[in-house]
């Protein structure tokens, strides 16, 4: 199997909507046939991580993960979350203005 999108060692993948970037789809492991949809809302800033993270997570319902790889040309993997959560944040700011 292709490692590359894995975010540990137990096959954690995350992937964005192409249509709207807050939107993420999560498969936790790799032998678990679930992927969870999860509604990304903020971008915060941890002082003492000296890190950004997403906050004000919002369920958006599961389906298999056999069911989701029909749609996968719909989303976008995310090989790095800390690059994902910066580009998130641009997003939520220029949806926040409507300049998107």
């Amino acid at each position: 199997m292709n490692k590359k999108y894995w975010l540990n060692e137990h096959g954690k993948r995350y992937w964005y909507s192409k249509s709207n970037m807050s939107f993420t789809a999560c498969r936790a492991y790799e032998w678990v046939d679930r992927v969870m949809f999860i509604h990304e809302s903020a971008v915060y800033f941890v002082k003492d991580k000296n890190i950004w993270t997403t906050t004000n997570r919002h369920s958006r319902g599961e389906m298999s993960y056999t069911i989701f790889k029909k749609d996968i040309d719909n989303w976008i993997p995310i090989e790095n979350y800390d690059d994902y959560v910066l580009k998130l944040k641009i997003y939520l700011e220029c949806e926040k203005y409507n300049i998107l």
